[in-house]
């Protein structure tokens, strides 16, 4: 039965287009981080063709349409900003339903650009358990509406909050009846009913927005930073990424969004939740494993390098002397590794994807370099990712298990952190979801998606999204990794002969952003990250993007915005 009305519906259909001898329209590319139609053609009076909006319908559908809506008089933009509106029902030729729990689909026009006919200006969606922010312009009795950045929560089962936001993109007239709103949509689409909230339903508005609900200005300007992140052809590579995603966690709401592309050769666009490598990210994480060792009697941040693994301490000049406080804190001199060895890849595929064991990396480190200075000599400090892998090291021996199993039952399931991996080699399908790139002086660029995770391990292999890098910086800030809360102290104990590198005083595996903020950076061969959180605040930040090039401060910029300073020049 189903089958041949359809059949008899699409014959009517054709009829229909034929008579009005309209063209389909064509849909454009969208950012991830915008919700938006699938089409994007100006709204005619006349119907054109029905939109690509895939809706399952409640009601079996006939030949004969439903009832129309009703016919009422065009209104001024004055009208439509005078309550929130509740979307009700909808009707179309072939499907009509209520809407369960109108409260939770909540349109607010807002009257910032004038009421006066051919207005224009920006309207707050609520979209069951994701919000939107957009624009509208109406003249006469013609309405258009552009959907911006949408947050994407997985909205329960039976949820029609992407069915809303792509029927409000599609919208093209609207009028009053009893005092009632209604939006019809283009290519005779259907029709959009909603009640004006009342009493109860604005309070509810009123409690959900000091609940969750950034104010529209402070999302306007992020969004407008995010979007002049990223980069374009011919454009600044050395100060853009080709795809970012920024999560804003505060007490009044989250901002989560995604803007560019995870792949530039094929125009994948980035999603929030992509997969990314978090690079030296990962140093906290190891330094959390061996701080609750710590706690457990296992070992202290002053045991000697010499009193775990003997064998390497010896090949390493003054490798008696280092102590695990000063390998953490980079004041133990070991020369880097890392430059020579990782950005090799750059020029050359084939070490771009070798693979290194942590014995390997630390025997590079003796054999091409010299210590920077003694260990812990005063004043002295040197970024040192040979340190890092040591500490790793010792954490495999101090437990007898693998670094991955340590991370992944030590923090990764504890915080539910399901996206969470370490990539021991040429990351595999699924550990990260995006290219990653390289730019060269002369302006060229490097695919460096295959950079060999081993590469980096305990010092920065570890890949997620961006919620999860906020879970768990919110949860390291709270003391949840730990038994005592002496062991967030002594990674928060900065060392201000840092200060300047790396953006701030450096502590075990943080960095001190000022102001209360305090994370870390990461790089890898392909990707940039920052995190940071404000504890007192219950401010977190995390900004992920796909070019090892990009300026993983220039996520710093949000914290000004969030104090209402503004984006200012580094």
């Amino acid at each position: 039965m189903k089958k041949i009305t359809f059949v008899l519906l699409l014959a009517f259909v054709a009829v229909f287009v034929a008579a009005c001898g309209s063209e389909q329209a064509q849909p454009t590319a969208t950012p991830v981080s915008v919700v938006e139609p699938t089409a994007t053609v100006e709204p005619t009076l006349e119907p054109t063709v029905e939109p690509t909006v895939a809706v399952e319908p409640t009601v079996e559908p006939t030949m004969e349409p439903t009832a129309s809506a009703p016919t009422g008089e065009a209104a001024s933009a004055g009208d439509v900003t005078s309550y929130p509106w509740l979307w009700s029902s909808f009707t179309s030729p072939v499907e009509q339903f209520e809407v369960e729990a109108p409260e939770n689909y909540v349109l607010t026009f807002n009257e910032d650009t004038g009421a006066a006919l051919g207005a224009s200006g920006t309207l707050n969606i609520k979209a069951d358990c994701n919000n939107a922010s957009g624009s509208y312009t109406v003249e006469g009795g013609s309405i258009t509406i552009e959907v911006g950045p949408m947050t994407m929560a997985a909205c329960p089962e039976g949820s029609r909050s992407d069915q809303f936001v792509q029927y409000l993109g599609f919208a093209a007239r609207y009028f009053f009846e009893d005092a009632e709103l209604y939006i019809d949509l283009m290519a005779d689409g259907g029709t959009m009913r909603f009640a004006p909230a009342g009493e109860a339903e604005l309070a509810k508005a009123a409690e959900d927005n000091q609940a969750g609900e950034l104010p529209a200005e402070l999302v306007a300007q992020l969004d407008a930073y995010l979007q002049s992140q990223v980069w374009t052809e011919g454009g600044n590579p050395a100060g853009a990424a080709p795809g970012l995603v920024l999560l804003v966690d505060t007490p009044e709401g989250r901002y989560l969004s995604a803007a560019g592309v995870s792949s530039i050769e094929a125009g994948t666009p980035m999603q929030v939740g992509d997969h990314l490598e978090i690079g030296s990210n990962t140093k906290s994480m190891t330094i959390v494993l061996l701080a609750q060792l710590q706690e457990e009697g296992v070992l202290t941040w002053d045991d000697l390098l010499s009193d775990w693994l003997p064998e390497q301490a010896a090949k390493l000049p003054n490798g008696d002397q280092i102590t695990l406080r000063q390998m953490a804190q980079h004041t133990a001199g070991l020369w880097d590794y890392g430059d020579d060895i990782i950005e090799g890849g750059v020029d050359d595929p084939d070490l771009l994807e070798k693979g290194y064991t942590p014995e390997e990396l630390v025997q590079y480190a003796v054999e091409n370099g010299t210590p920077y200075f003694a260990p812990g000599e005063e004043g002295m400090w040197k970024y040192s990712n040979t340190g890092y892998i040591l500490l790793g090291m010792i954490a495999e021996k101090a437990t007898g298990q693998s670094l991955g199993e340590l991370y992944q039952e030590r923090i990764f399931d504890p915080l539910g952190l399901e996206t969470a991996v370490l990539i021991e080699g040429v990351p595999q399908e699924g550990e990260i979801t995006s290219q990653g790139y390289w730019w060269l002086d002369d302006g060229s660029r490097v695919n460096t998606t295959n950079w060999n995770g081993s590469q980096g391990w305990a010092a920065g292999a570890v890949a997620m999204t961006a919620e999860d890098l906020a879970t768990y910086g919110k949860a390291l800030a709270a003391g949840e990794l730990f038994q005592n809360e002496d062991s967030l102290a002594e990674m928060l104990d900065f060392d201000q002969g840092a200060l300047g590198v790396l953006g701030g005083p450096y502590g075990l595996g943080l960095i001190d952003f000022g102001n209360g903020y305090w994370g870390h950076e990461g790089q890898t061969l392909g990707f940039q990250t920052l995190w940071y959180t404000n504890p007192d605040e219950q401010i977190t930040v995390v900004g992920l993007t796909n070019s090892a090039t990009y300026s993983g401060f220039s996520f710093l910029q949000v914290r000004n915005i969030l104090q209402g300073e503004g984006v200012k020049p580094f």
